[in-house]
């Protein structure tokens, strides 16, 4: 099904704007990185603390998003929308994570819904025209109301089968602080797939994020899309461990060390380390396979320059290595949408701002009966949807 026509100012049918970025006032990569980044700042996303944070690793941060730039398409869009008459702007990214995976982020908006509408509709109807990637994700702070309404909802609104909202402990694991535990056999997953991976995989974070992690496809090491990055200079890669107790025949953990061009994500989630338990582990087979998993972490970030190793966990997991040194750094939500649930998708963002347009005319009018929460309306300041 495609989207619904829409009428123009005269009333004409228009045909359907999938694809179309300009129908919705936007435009794709026309912005150099110095110019998108003071948006950032402008809006209130890069704020100072962050910009601090960022400061030692700035000027490579900025040089990598101007290499992804020179790949167009192909490995990072940023869509825009100005308002002339408003000053109001918006702005979104996506880089590609896997083969056909992305990731978008650092959605930004200033002067009402109107921007963020239109840079997350026109994204969304460019994958379902191109046709060329199988899923997005999404990362976000499981406080952030607004984004739990558009994104975390998104199990229900797209079924269980396309989508996923899982949210898990995002922690800074110092190299100085990981012990090894000798117990615990470790396997290094190369080319191929992987059973035993895809057994945990699933069992821990399910289908929807076996499919858009493709463990599926036999390209654990990532070896396709990094073939893409290094046309212009840059790396994309997976390293995977499996873990095996004395004992047991199914692996008891794994990690999947993601290493990509610094500050993509200006949380570090391009870089980021899933680590993953089975349940059901004793303490200290958890604890041993934690720390057999991340001492093999290692290897994969002894060049990563903020000298930590950025952890994507489970609780129980999260507090072994908060016992061992690791530092909490927050409550992560990743959102997945699978290309089968795009025109869900679309119908779902239109559905969201359609009930901010309701609630506002409302509000407009001074209405005494309208129960839903404020925290339905983004931020007049800055819509920020992920990190």
């Amino acid at each position: 099904m495609m989207a619904n026509p829409t009428l123009n100012h005269s009333g004409t049918i228009m045909a359907s704007p999938y694809g179309n970025y300009e129908a919705y006032g936007c435009r794709v990569n026309h912005l150099e990185v110095r110019w998108l980044f003071q948006l950032y700042e402008s809006g209130g996303f890069l704020y100072p603390e962050k910009r601090n944070r960022l400061l030692p690793y700035f000027s490579e941060i900025e040089e990598n998003w101007r290499r992804m730039l020179r790949g167009g398409e192909l490995l990072l869009w940023t869509l825009t929308y100005d308002a002339p008459r408003t000053g109001a702007w918006a702005t979104v990214s996506s880089w590609r994570s896997t083969n056909t995976g992305w990731h978008t982020q650092h959605t930004v908006s200033t002067g009402g819904p109107s921007g963020s509408r239109a840079v997350l509709l026109a994204a969304q109807a460019g994958r379902i025209r191109d046709g060329m990637d199988s899923s997005h994700q999404c990362w976000f702070s499981p406080n952030n109301r607004f984004a739990q309404r558009l994104f975390g909802a998104l199990p229900q609104a797209l079924g269980t089968a396309h989508a996923a909202s899982p949210t898990y402990q995002y922690l800074a694991v110092p190299l100085t602080k990981i012990r090894d535990d000798e117990s615990v056999r470790l396997v290094s997953c190369r080319r191929g797939r992987s059973e035993a991976l895809l057994d945990l995989v699933r069992l821990t974070r399910g289908e929807v994020y076996a499919e858009s992690e493709q463990i599926l496809d036999g390209d654990l090491e990532l070896e396709a899309v990094d073939g893409l990055y290094r046309r212009v200079g840059l790396r994309r890669t997976r390293s995977v461990w499996l873990a095996f107790t004395p004992g047991r025949e199914q692996a008891a953990g794994a990690v999947l060390a993601y290493r990509g061009p610094l500050g993509l994500n200006f949380s570090f989630l391009e870089n980021r380390c899933d680590l993953l338990l089975r349940p059901g582990l004793t303490e200290a087979e958890a604890q041993a396979v934690t720390h057999a998993l991340m001492h093999a972490a290692i290897s994969a970030y002894e060049d990563f320059r903020p000298g930590f190793i950025p952890v994507v966990t489970d609780e129980r997991a999260g507090a072994l290595l908060i016992q061992d040194g690791a530092h909490w750094l927050r409550e992560y939500t990743q959102s997945i949408w699978l290309q089968a649930g795009y025109e869900a998708m679309y119908r779902h963002i239109e559905g969201v701002y359609a009930r901010i347009d309701a609630f506002s005319q409302r509000r407009a009018l001074g209405s005494q009966h309208d129960a839903r929460p404020l925290s339905l309306v983004p931020q007049q300041a800055s819509a920020q949807a992920a990190s």
